[in-house]
């Protein structure tokens, strides 16, 4: 997947670097002071929901191994929403469901997604009954 930054387009890449980006931004304290890294634990679920921090997060993450600064991510998520905004068009969402889609096929994020899909089909079960 590509995203365009300034004009010009940089490949996504979802490797050990985006992972552990994604840890060092998702992180869970628990009793005792343990931090426990959460990166696609956290991020997948806040996407589903059009998180636009997380889409900050995710595409930064992405990104970082191309030189990418953050905030040069957060003018491009800003132009889109504004384009969307004065234009009716809906490229933000868009953008929410491609990533994830493009996410969903990566190699070291399949088995996140599994299991992840696993959960909410037991708790929609659960739901149901």
């Amino acid at each position: 997947m590509k995203f365009t930054i300034n004009g010009k387009e940089f490949d996504l890449r979802f490797g050990m670097l985006f992972l552990q980006e994604l840890d060092n931004r998702y992180t869970m304290k628990v009793q005792g002071g343990m931090e426990f890294s959460m990166g696609m634990k956290f991020a997948i679920p806040y996407l589903k929901a059009g998180n636009i921090t997380a889409l900050w997060n995710v595409l930064s993450a992405a990104l970082k191994s191309h030189g990418i600064k953050p905030q040069q991510v957060e003018k491009e998520i800003e132009r889109i929403a504004e384009a969307d905004a004065e234009e009716g068009t809906d490229k933000l969402g868009e953008l929410f469901e491609e990533l994830l889609d493009e996410m969903g096929k990566q190699p070291l994020l399949r088995k996140e997604f599994s299991q992840l899909e696993a959960a909410e089909a037991q708790v929609k079960a659960e739901q149901n009954a």
